[in-house]
C-alpha cells in the first residue's frame, strides 16, 4: 500500500495513546502526514507524538476528552 497519499495532509486521531488509535498515527506519519495525537492520557500520547518524531514524522500531542 502506498501512504505516499497523505503528504500535505494533516489528520486527528482520537485515542492516539495506545491501540489502534497509535498505530493510525504511525501509519499516516510514514506516508507523509502531519498528525495531532489527542487522549487523555497527558505521559502516553505525548511520550507517542515523541516517538512519530523521532522517525522522522510531524506530530503533535494534544490532551483531550473527547
Amino acid at each position: 500500500m502506498n501512504y505516499e497519499t497523505f503528504k500535505g495532509k494533516t489528520a486527528v486521531i482520537t485515542g492516539a495513546a495506545s491501540g489502534m488509535g497509535l498505530l493510525t498515527s504511525q501509519l499516516l506519519a510514514k506516508g507523509g502526514a502531519r498528525v495531532v495525537l489527542c487522549d487523555i492520557s497527558a505521559d502516553a500520547v505525548v511520550q507517542a507524538a515523541e516517538s512519530i518524531r523521532k522517525e522522522g514524522g510531524e506530530a503533535l500531542a494534544v490532551v483531550t476528552d473527547v
